[in-house]
């Protein structure tokens, strides 16, 4: 079911996060979404510098909190994500946890397409807030990013071997965090959703390190979102930390390409 709320157009926001924040603070209806062609201070998770150029998609929505795990919406909006624009385009997207899409290239770690960021705001009209930010790097011109992040981004124009603007993939996007919200309202939804995103969970066996520090292996993803890594001293649950996948080329960080 799509949500009912107010959608505001920006050409330049420092961020779309921080003024669908606002706007919840003071009161917005559930559904205001936030949509900017460009940002000058866009962040990503842990405060993550986000190159926002003109060509991305950079959105933010506001819905209820779920009632059922809310810590899988980030990772089930990721995997939606993934599963929507792969099927839609034609190539396989994955998700690193805990929130970004990222597509497989051999022999050098994966380019980032798309991120999601997700605050827990508390607003005086509906109550405690999800507000779900996607940045997609839909039709991004490779050379506005920085050197250094250039060649770590995924540009869906490229993939899709023709321009897709950033107004095709924004019902996608409202799509993936609607309907994350919504299926994580039952616990039949909320274990369909866990499925589908460790169907597509990135680095599963390859060795993890967890804020610069090695982990262990990657095995699984856990019910409630978190992290399944088994290491010297067994399994343990990570639940929060900048994770980086260990794989032939180079690491799978990705932090700090293109969102929110």
């Amino acid at each position: 079911m799509a949500a009912l709320g107010t959608t505001l157009r920006f050409d330049l926001l420092p961020s779309t996060q921080d003024e669908a924040i606002r706007r919840v603070r003071e009161g917005a209806s559930p559904g205001l979404c936030i949509v900017a062609l460009r940002q000058h201070r866009g962040r990503g998770r842990l405060d993550h510098r986000w190159d926002s150029p003109e060509g991305g998609l950079y959105l933010s929505l506001a819905l209820p909190e779920p009632k059922f795990e809310p810590g899988l919406v980030p990772i089930g909006v990721g995997a939606v994500l993934a599963a929507s624009l792969s099927e839609r385009y034609g190539f396989a997207a994955v998700l690193k946890w805990p929130n970004d899409v990222l597509v497989p290239s051999a022999g050098r770690p994966a380019p980032k397409l798309a991120g999601v960021l997700v605050d827990r705001v508390l607003s005086p009209a509906f109550g405690t807030a999800v507000v779900v930010g996607v940045g997609i790097n839909a039709a991004s011109v490779r050379s506005a990013f920085p050197p250094d992040l250039a060649p770590r981004v995924a540009i869906l124009s490229e993939l899709a071997g023709r321009t897709v603007p950033p107004e095709e993939v924004e019902p996608v996007a409202r799509a993936a965090i609607e309907g994350t919200v919504e299926r994580l309202a039952s616990a039949t939804g909320r274990t369909a959703l866990w499925q589908q995103c460790r169907g597509v969970l990135y680095g599963v066996g390859r060795p993890v390190r967890v804020d610069g520090h090695r982990a262990g292996i990657l095995r699984d993803l856990a019910e409630d979102g978190a992290l399944l890594v088994e290491g010297p001293q067994g399994r343990t649950e990570i639940r929060a930390g900048d994770v980086e996948v260990e794989e032939v080329g180079g690491t799978g960080r990705s932090d700090g390409v293109g969102r929110s």
